[in-house]
């Protein structure tokens, strides 16, 4: 997958040492977990940036039911995803004015694109086989290889990526409408650069309320037609003859579909790629949360480095371009030398 060309089949790249699966965690935190100068903290919820004025002093965090504060002399790296970084700067109102102000959250920094600009890959949990053969122990992530593809021959790179796993990953929708027998496998068309955009939002002012989440997947038609595409090429796919030798029969769908037919399957399959992106993106225009050194614009002593900050989603998993990130924030940090570090566990990050 590593290589100049864009578009092409090849074998996962998986992040393995040892044979055993290597975390962020194992790699980088594990290594240093006895210095002096490192606090690490696991199940504590951040639940508010302390401000005075525009300038980030710490952090309030939940620990064991009791409230904590800590401070920092220099600066504040929030790292908590693209869901939990804009919710913590909304919860301290660092956020679109009107949508605080509608919540009774004073607003310290008008900063209109927190939460805006979501993005996420799609992917169809929906095709699906029964294999002619017992299917041997699963490995590699449960795949092996796959593809990047062109949805239309007109497109300069690739839209698309075609995975084939070795267990069927249906959605509940088409799990209802097409049993699924226990010795199948599936093929996965995700759709890696969607036009389609969301949003997050608070629906209260506590630091425990409920996100209103919209992805809003498939808004585009471009984002259809591109995955309608991905199924008649997973279709075909299984029609060839190394994937005849290891179909015993179609599951789901049973047959060829036609093109009304293909888009209802999409809509019943579509499903979040769990790639969150965007909603406190780089740049420099009025939706702009960070600029190109990641620091958040109006606050000073505040940076985030996480993939909220991506303005547009990689048309590829995230895992490396996040760790990246982690990697850039390392070096700029050095380069102003040094902070006081602040380490804190965000449920599920």
């Amino acid at each position: 997958m590593n290589i100049p060309e864009l578009e092409g089949i090849g074998p996962f790249s998986l992040n393995v040492k040892g044979g055993a699966r290597c975390s962020p965690f194992l790699a980088y935190l594990r290594p240093v977990m006895g210095h002096r100068n490192l606090t690490v903290r696991t199940e504590a919820r951040a639940v508010q940036l302390t401000l005075s004025g525009t300038r980030c002093t710490g952090l309030d965090f939940l620990q064991d039911g009791q409230l904590h504060s800590v401070g920092a002399s220099r600066e504040v790296v929030v790292c908590a995803g693209a869901i939990h970084t804009p919710r913590l700067l909304l919860l301290s109102g660092v956020g679109p004015q009107a949508d605080l102000e509608q919540l009774g959250i004073d607003t310290v920094v008008d900063l209109p694109g927190v939460g805006r600009n979501l993005q996420d890959h799609v992917w169809l949990h929906g095709l699906c086989f029964e294999a002619k053969h017992p299917r041997p122990a699963p490995n590699n992530n449960l795949g092996g290889s796959l593809a990047f593809w062109r949805s239309r021959p007109a497109l300069r790179r690739p839209d698309l990526m075609i995975l084939a796993t070795q267990v069927p990953l249906v959605s509940d929708e088409i799990a209802a409408q097409y049993p699924i027998p226990p010795n199948s496998f599936g093929i996965v068309p995700a759709l890696v650069r969607p036009l389609s955009r969301g949003y997050l939002r608070l629906k209260t002012a506590g630091h425990d309320g409920p996100l209103e989440i919209q992805p809003n997947f498939l808004a585009e038609q471009a984002d259809v037609d591109a995955l309608v595409s991905g199924l008649e090429l997973g279709l075909e796919i299984a029609s060839r003859p190394a994937f005849r030798d290891l179909i015993k029969r179609w599951v789901a769908p049973a047959r060829r579909m036609n093109r009304g037919e293909t888009v209802a399957f999409l809509r019943r399959s579509c499903m979040s790629y769990m790639h969150p992106v965007g909603t406190c993106a780089m740049g420099s225009g009025k939706e702009a949360v960070v600029d190109a050194e990641l620091r958040v614009r109006g606050v000073n002593g505040l940076r985030i480095a996480d993939a909220s900050i991506m303005p547009t989603i990689p048309s590829a998993n995230t895992n490396a371009p996040s760790i990246m990130i982690g990697e850039f924030t390392s070096r700029l940090l050095l380069a102003g030398g040094g902070i006081v570090p602040i380490s804190f566990a965000v449920p599920n990050a």
